[in-house]
């Protein structure tokens, strides 16, 4: 195995740990709002206060986004001309940026969702004529503590994939800008108990220019979308709901002793 393999391993393990942390500890917290939410519904029967979700979305966009916007920058470490403390106010900008013009509308899909939920078991239990007293019970053995775990887990995966791939290019970004150096981009897929093949196929130690698309084909329907990365913007849910896939962005130099080593 080559010295560029090598690096790569090692960052792709640091990185990984990183995100099982954070999916780790925001699993709890997503689950936690979900409850809130849900058990506010029991109490009152049907009402919804979409803040516990909002909430719980803008602790995990701060913190991964400032973890991985550093990381990704501190991977080009041998060619960095500023460090990484320099960029800090640019960079909690930028993620406070994105808190105003995405935070409601992020939440607001995940929101509506559980929603949706509560008025099907609320529909369901006035058509079978329970009692106030029942329907409590009823939506409470609906909305058990493992159903909202899963839940909770399918979030959490998703939303820390968003912005963890918001957060390396806007690092991209700001090294680009300081050494002009061309970049390339490798899509890592990270492990799934129903893993994406078509996404576990992507994952091939090969650095594609930065501005390159990724072609990512679903065998089952044969449908190609062209992805700049992982959770890019304007694709289908299938490559982005559970998915933990996480671009990495390499100096030219490093994709030329990586590709020639495959």
């Amino acid at each position: 195995m080559n010295r560029s393999k090598q690096k790569l391993n090692r960052v792709i393990l640091a990185q990984d740990r990183m995100l099982n942390a954070y999916e780790n500890k925001y699993n709890i917290v997503v689950f936690n709002a979900l409850r809130k939410q849900i058990n506010d519904s029991i109490n009152t029967i049907g009402s919804f206060d979409p803040k516990p979700m909002a909430d719980a979305l803008e602790s995990l966009y701060q913190e991964v986004f400032m973890t991985f916007v550093r990381f990704q920058y501190d991977t080009f470490t041998r060619l960095t001309t500023k460090s990484a403390d320099f960029f800090i106010y640019t960079w909690l900008d930028a993620i406070r940026f994105y808190i105003t013009q995405h935070l409601a509308a992020n939440a607001g899909v995940i929101n509506e969702t559980t929603k949706k939920n509560i008025q099907q078991v609320l529909d369901i239990g006035r058509a079978l004529g329970y009692t106030p007293a029942e329907m409590v019970e009823f939506l409470g053995d609906k909305f058990s503590d493992f159903n909202l775990s899963k839940r909770a887990r399918t979030i959490t995966r998703t939303e820390i994939g968003r912005i963890g791939n918001i957060a390396k290019d806007q690092a991209k970004d700001d090294w680009k800008s300081e050494t002009g150096e061309p970049i390339f981009k490798i899509w890592v897929h990270r492990y799934a108990k129903v893993p994406r093949d078509w996404h576990l196929a992507m994952d091939n130690d090969k650095a594609i220019p930065e501005n390159q698309l990724f072609e990512v084909t679903d065998p089952k329907d044969n449908v190609t979308e062209y992805m700049m990365r992982p959770h890019a913007d304007g694709v289908s849910a299938k490559n982005t709901i559970n998915c933990g896939c996480i671009v990495i962005y390499v100096s030219e130099s490093y994709a030329q002793s990586l590709n020639s080593a495959i």
